[in-house]
């Protein structure tokens, strides 16, 4: 019988098993690492307070996998002249999923329901009971009131859901407050505006129900140099603010990429940090805001322009208290969507993620849902209810 050079059955299968858990072993480490959370931080305690260091890197880099939003309800303009709306100043949802909308061109409330189907309206322009100026702020409190203010009447009024009159605080100040939120304990938090522009200046002010300061979170200094002078500074930092549902504040100001949360008692718990650069204003940046602050040049003013944006535009916190920052960065494929920089609950940098939505300090959270303010191509008016979607490592 002829000499032969093959292998046995039995060595076949002893090295095809070894290869199989060589293969299997490096699976296994591709599988861990790609499990594993990498994290380029640092987190560390000053003085009893959380110093949060990112250094650019998100821990999500498959951005487009991680956050998506899909869109569950359009409330727009439609029906009957009491179904319409014009202008949002202003909207919140209940825990029904009711929406109330507060409309800059008409003094009254409106309320649809979680199908967006026209319920009442309630509220007409006056100076009695129940009636408005000038309404700018609306809000269900958490002993589920409806709550609404008036700068021209410098009055807040209290509502039952059903649109009942139920009692109105009355406030005497000497310069224009813009409440922004109304704590558990009746507090109004919200901006102090110190001169009109361009001198401008403004506080971040704690006040109680009555009115009266408990404390100044921040103060921008006005700019008396611009005394006289008819200029509007284009891209000048915000101050942004956001709460969650333990009262606590988050705050920046948007001149440095530095983010503060304080209890309501303005004890500061945690300064949120990261590595970001400025977007640069391009001659299309400053094509689209001419246009969109035409009426400003049409009062008199002259637009002044910076070199770049300031490193971010609003603050939005979720229902598990992640923290959506919105920078300005754009997709040149939708040039009005913005990209957002999100932090889980303990300040690391989870994801850089474009999202298709208005998603600002108007927005509401509920639950897995989110409720933004929108203008469609034909510049028609509408507030979305979009379905929240997450696939993140944390």
């Amino acid at each position: 019988m002829p000499a032969t050079n093959s292998i046995s059955w039995k060595e076949r299968r002893r090295n095809m098993f070894g290869f199989v858990m060589i293969v299997t072993g490096f699976l296994v480490i591709v599988s861990c690492q790609k499990r594993e959370i990498q994290w380029a931080g640092k987190i560390e305690n000053q003085n009893g307070v959380t110093i949060v260091e990112n250094f650019g890197q998100p821990i999500n880099n498959d951005n487009e996998e991680i956050f998506s939003l899909t869109e569950e309800m359009s409330l727009e303009n439609r029906g009957g002249s009491d179904e319409l709306f014009s202008n949002v100043y202003d909207f919140d949802v209940d825990n029904e999923g009711n929406i109330y909308v507060l409309d800059r061109r008409a003094p009254y409330i409106r309320i649809f329901d979680r199908e967006g189907r026209f319920l009442r309206s309630f509220g007409k322009k006056g100076q009695g009971p129940g009636e408005f100026q000038v309404p700018t702020f609306l809000e269900i409190s958490p002993d589920g009131r409806l709550l609404c203010f008036d700068p021209l009447a410098s009055r807040l009024t209290s509502f039952s859901l059903l649109g009942e009159f139920l009692e109105q605080t009355v406030y005497t100040r000497k310069r224009a407050f813009g409440p922004s939120h109304i704590d558990s304990h009746g507090n109004l938090i919200g901006r102090v505006a110190l001169a009109p522009e361009p001198i401008g200046g403004q506080v971040l002010q704690i006040m109680n129900p009555d009115g009266s300061r408990i404390l100044d979170v921040y103060k921008i200094e006005s700019d008396l140099s611009k005394r006289g002078k008819r200029e509007f500074d284009v891209g000048k930092p915000r101050l942004c603010f956001a709460f969650d549902r333990s009262d606590r504040i988050y705050w920046g100001y948007a001149d440095t990429y530095e983010l503060r949360l304080i209890e309501a008692n303005g004890t500061l718990l945690k300064i949120i940090r990261n590595q970001s650069k400025r977007i640069a204003i391009s001659p299309e940046d400053i094509t689209g805001l001419e246009n969109f602050y035409a009426s400003t040049v049409q009062a008199g003013f002259k637009l002044v322009f910076r070199d770049s944006f300031p490193f971010y535009n609003s603050i939005s916190i979720d229902t598990q208290n992640r923290i959506f920052i919105q920078t300005f960065e754009k997709e040149h494929r939708s040039p009005d969507r913005y990209y957002y920089d999100i932090y889980d609950p303990d300040g690391r940098y989870l994801a850089k993620v474009l999202i298709p939505a208005n998603l600002n300090e108007m927005s509401v959270w509920a639950g897995d849902k989110l409720y933004t303010r929108e203008i469609d191509a034909d510049g028609i008016e509408k507030i979305v209810r979009h379905r929240v979607s997450w696939n993140l490592k944390e």
